[in-house]
């Protein structure tokens, strides 16, 4: 059975313009007019998947993007996503582990790890490796899950320690972008209508079933809020 992620995702495209995070594209354009992008600018974006954010970016600022993706069905779709949009001049495409890839001191203008923060621990040490990349000036950005007020669960911390955590690396939180309650319908309805069509296709499997339950027992569940945060470097 292939990754289990990359079935949940798999209607993306036609969902989300491939963004494999519950925020609605729209969304990225705005990022990307907060912290000033410009054309000819560099950016770094580590977890890539299919590069649907930084697809975003390039044809809406004309930024140059280096994308790190460690999985090669994601970097091959990002390949032809972006061949097919006329973008294949702005993007350079690394097949690496996030912790594995070296990053050039002071190279990008702007360096993301949308959803990804895992790759090197979590927020704390995603932070730590990204920056040093980026000029002064210039921007880190993360997408981030956060504990919702009120919610008694354990698996993510409240939005003002996500914030915290780049105050406290030296970065200057300049902007902050949070999923509504539409974003997460589309995001959990582009997993459940992933995983069954998944099992139409392949038959019945355990675990894809367990997945398909959980993404449509999330409709009820609002406990964690995900936010796209961005600050400057000094």
């Amino acid at each position: 059975m292939p990754w289990i992620h990359a079935i949940n995702e798999t209607a993306a495209a036609e969902f989300a313009e491939d963004v494999l995070n519950p925020m609605h594209p729209d969304k990225f354009r705005t990022l990307g007019k907060r912290i000033g992008l410009k054309p000819g600018q560099r950016v770094l974006d580590v977890g890539a998947g299919r590069c649907g954010p930084a697809r975003i970016l390039a044809r809406q600022y004309g930024v140059r993007v280096t994308a790190v993706e460690p999985y090669e069905p994601f970097l091959n779709a990002a390949r032809e996503r972006v061949e097919a949009g006329g973008l294949s001049g702005q993007f350079e495409f690394v097949q690496s582990a996030g912790a594995d890839f070296e990053i050039e001191p002071e190279r990008y203008d702007a360096a993301m790890c949308i959803g990804a923060t895992w790759a090197w621990g979590g927020l704390g040490g995603t932070l730590s490796a990204l920056s040093p990349g980026v000029r002064a000036g210039g921007h880190v950005v993360a997408g981030e899950v956060y504990r919702t007020p009120g919610s008694s669960e354990t698996g993510a911390v409240p939005l003002t320690s996500v914030i915290d955590s780049f105050e406290e690396a030296g970065l200057a939180v300049v902007c902050l972008i949070r999923s509504t309650t539409d974003d997460f319908d589309t995001y959990h309805s582009v997993q459940a209508t992933s995983l069954l069509d998944w099992i139409d296709a392949h038959g019945a499997d355990e675990e894809v079933e367990r997945w398909r339950r959980e993404a449509v027992a999330r409709f009820a569940a609002p406990n964690f809020g995900w936010a796209l945060i961005a600050a400057r470097k000094g």
